[in-house]
């Protein structure tokens, strides 16, 4: 009997580590949504701003029930020189699992994807959680606005 309750107590134990070490790190439970996204911007007004302000559109496609995209949103989304460079020169738009139409268009098969727009167009699609410098390096070279090539 007596080994049963210490088996007992041991499982208990582990359960109650295994669901409190992650909160107690920072890493456990959905992760806000990172400030540089407006939620209330759907794809269509992200693609019609695109338009007028001449900046690629940043989609990031993610779901709550996602552990990477919890990664993605606490580490490179929150990043300073990730968050600058997406306010100077993006359309930021958040889309989760649950925007049906929105994530067919772009093709998404895993969560987390970005994907960036331009002129209308899928130009680059990553997915996965990335570092900052990772995740910038790829905004950088997908989401600038291209160079206007010099005329002889």
């Amino acid at each position: 009997m007596k080994s049963t309750g210490l088996v007992l107590t041991l499982i208990v134990l582990a359960l109650v580590t295994v669901m409190l070490v992650p909160r107690l790190m920072g890493g456990g439970g959905v992760a806000p949504t990172p400030a540089v996204f407006d939620t209330g911007v759907t794809l269509d007004v992200a693609l019609k701003r695109s338009q007028a302000s001449g900046r690629s559109v940043f989609a990031l496609v993610t779901a709550d029930w996602c552990a990477p995209c919890q990664s993605l949103k606490r580490g490179a989304l929150v990043d300073e020189q990730v968050v600058a460079f997406v306010e100077s020169s993006t359309e930021p738009v958040y889309l989760t699992d649950k925007s049906g139409h929105d994530v067919e268009r772009l093709g998404v098969r895993a969560f987390p994807t970005s994907v960036i727009i331009r002129d209308g167009e899928i130009v680059a699609s990553l997915e996965g959680a990335v570092s900052a410098g990772r995740y910038l390096e790829w905004l950088e070279t997908h989401a600038a606005a291209p160079h206007a090539s010099a005329t002889p």
